[in-house]
């Protein structure tokens, strides 16, 4: 025989805030509904919903990080992922090419000297150096974001920027893995 139990509508609504809200914070995350949002509106095989979506204790450039099933996502704000695009290019200097450094740079020219002294350094993955030989690290930024978008710099899954817009609000969607 079955016991019921029976409990009022506030009794029931404090249940479920204390216990399963509290415990997944991703319902009162409006980052972790867009990224649910987004799924929905590219993946055809699956529906997701917020149970399915897993805060992780880490961020990527300090962008907001997901997991969902083997799949992980970073969220932001544009203004986040302005910042962590601009982090990001700011620790892979050495990896841009000589002739986008070489362009924002009056000490280097595009001579034979140049080259080497980079190829050195580039070498070395020395980001320090060729930030000083920048003459403007935010205009250098800039430019590369122009030139191949934010995903590119956060994205290492494809260099997609995904953005989803919530309640008039928008968001950026990256790939991490």
């Amino acid at each position: 025989m079955k016991k019921v139990i029976k409990i009022t509508e506030n009794q029931f609504r404090n249940i479920i805030e204390n216990s399963i809200l509290k415990e997944h914070s991703v319902f009162n995350d409006p980052k972790a509904l867009a990224l649910v949002n987004f799924l929905n509106d590219t993946e055809q095989e699956e529906e997701y919903g917020l149970s399915e979506i897993i805060p992780l204790k880490y961020d990527h450039y300090g962008l907001s990080m997901y997991k969902v099933k083997d799949r992980e996502y970073a969220v932001g704000t544009d203004e986040e992922a302005n910042k962590a695009a601009a982090d990001e290019i700011k620790e892979t200097m050495w990896a841009f090419n000589k002739d986008f450094i070489i362009e924002h740079s009056s000490i280097l020219a595009h001579d034979k000297s140049s080259e080497e002294l980079l190829d050195c350094i580039q070498e070395a993955n020395n980001n320090e150096i060729i930030i000083r030989l920048i003459d403007n690290i935010d205009e250098f930024i800039e430019d590369a974001i122009q030139s191949d978008g934010r995903g590119h710099s956060i994205n290492s899954y494809d260099g997609k920027e995904h953005e989803k817009e919530l309640n008039g609000n928008y968001y950026y969607i990256y790939r991490i893995n």
